[in-house]
């Protein structure tokens, strides 16, 4: 029935679902690493997988493993980079898309394939319908209360206005509620998503006292909390990066990649990031009255 009540937390304990998002850079070692460190503090997390990584066999075969662990597995795009784009293909292209990649993911997984984030968390009205028809059953690509500046495509204001808790979009809007099937759990955000972004580029401070204001909002509003992190994070390494040095273009917004003079203030030493990465991970890990679980876990609790 359109306009019906957001869905929300059924229990006295705040679900967290963490979730990882696999990119191009990342090595199946990576993927294991992640998986076996979250499995052993029990914190059950999903994993986002672009669909065609799976070509790579050794890719395919971490993946492969990740239900064993006590992991779930979702959908991160066909291709995770152009001529891919939710935000403006059109409808037929998205479906066959979404199609392609829950099929390859199935096929390596041999078990559905249910949830989905879009790449750069960029989405349309026509991605829902498409997510519909191809059989998904949950997305995550909304980062309500979002500034669009801090993100890929810097003139989407609809997360700003979405809704904070699950909820069922409309047909016509992905950040309205409306009567479709799939159920949208936003990504959490306030100005800047709940991401292991927010160490890398403002410091493991800010990132503890955001992290704070959003585990309060969530437990008043008795929401979910949804945090992104990657596999690289949770791997030690001494890797210095170079500094990024913006040209005079990059401080203005592009439709694709936003504002790329961000990527200057990216820490550049990888073992601070990894160390930063651990302390947020234990932080989490304390947090009272807290269950993680996996997205498929979160939503059938609330059936």
């Amino acid at each position: 029935m359109t306009g019906g009540p957001t869905v929300g937390v059924r229990s006295t304990e705040l679900p967290f679902l963490m979730t990882i998002d696999v990119h191009a850079g990342d090595e199946p070692w990576h993927v294991l690493a992640a998986a076996a460190l979250l499995s052993s503090i029990v914190m059950p997390s999903t994993f986002m997988i672009p669909a065609r990584m799976t070509r790579d066999r050794s890719m395919a075969a971490a993946i492969r493993r990740l239900p064993s662990m006590g992991h779930g597995v979702g959908c991160h795009g066909l291709l995770h980079e152009l001529p891919e784009d939710y935000t403006s293909d059109p409808e037929p292209r998205q479906r066959r898309n979404l199609v392609e990649a829950k099929d390859t993911l199935e096929q390596v997984l041999e078990r559905p394939v249910l949830c989905f984030r879009a790449p750069g968390c960029g989405v349309s009205a026509a991605t829902f319908r498409a997510l519909e028809y191809a059989g998904y059953r949950f997305d995550l690509s909304v980062c309500a209360r979002r500034l669009p500046f801090f993100g890929s495509y810097p003139f989407s204001i609809g997360p700003l206005l979405a809704p904070l808790g699950p909820y069922n979009p409309n047909r016509l809007s992905p950040y309205r509620r409306g009567d479709l099937s799939i159920l949208e759990i936003p990504t959490t955000a306030l100005v800047v998503p709940f991401t292991s972004m927010v160490h890398v580029y403002a410091g493991l401070r800010f990132a503890k006292g955001l992290a704070k204001v959003l585990v309060r909002r969530a437990r008043n509003r008795q929401q979910p909390l949804v945090y992104a992190g990657h596999p690289a994070d949770f791997s030690a390494t001494s890797e210095m990066i170079p500094r990024y040095r913006p040209l005079l273009s990059d401080f203005l917004p592009c439709r694709l990649g936003g504002i790329r003079a961000r990527y200057w203030l990216q820490e550049t030493d990888q073992s601070k990031v990894h160390r930063d990465n651990m302390e947020m991970i234990e932080a989490f890990r304390l947090l009272p009255s807290v269950r993680f679980t996996t997205v498929e876990r979160y939503a059938a609790s609330l059936a």
